[in-house]
């Protein structure tokens, strides 16, 4: 199930864009820095590249794919609720519709995350548990 809400419309002219402006298949930095630019974004080189390097394993620029995951970072492009739900179940070990903190602090070292599940469960006013809507207002919160 994907992470983001883009219509074949859309994903059409992210390719139309991508095919008139890469070469070879990428997306260098000259490439990314005209387009951003054309967007109103106006980046150094050098933050160019630390994009570039942030979502791209390949040194010589992005791909399609990439284009694609960078783009639907774009909040109205992505389907936040659907996150949420992933990201809950992906916690929810037990598949009770409750995190514990077991539950969290279980995940959080899997993910190497350096979190106090204590301190998180008492700025949620919470003793024992989490539910959905707990963990749906504590990534709003976060985020």
């Amino acid at each position: 199930m994907p992470l983001f809400k883009v219509t074949p419309a859309q994903y059409a002219g992210f390719l139309s864009v991508f095919n008139r402006s890469s070469s070879n298949g990428y997306l260098g930095r000259c490439e990314l820095k005209a387009l951003l630019e054309r967007s109103g974004i106006n980046a150094t080189g050098a933050e160019v590249q630390q994009m570039i390097d942030c979502i791209s394993v390949d040194c010589q620029g992005i791909t399609f794919q990439a284009f694609i995951d960078l783009v639907s970072d774009y909040q109205s492009l992505r389907d936040v609720d659907n996150e949420y739900a992933e990201a809950f179940r992906l916690y929810d070990r037990t598949g009770s519709g409750k995190l514990t903190r077991d539950d969290i602090t279980y995940v959080t070292k899997k993910l190497a995350l350096n979190m106090n599940v204590d301190t998180m469960f008492k700025e949620m006013g919470k003793s024992d548990s989490i539910d959905y809507d707990d963990f749906v207002q504590l990534m709003k919160k976060k985020l």
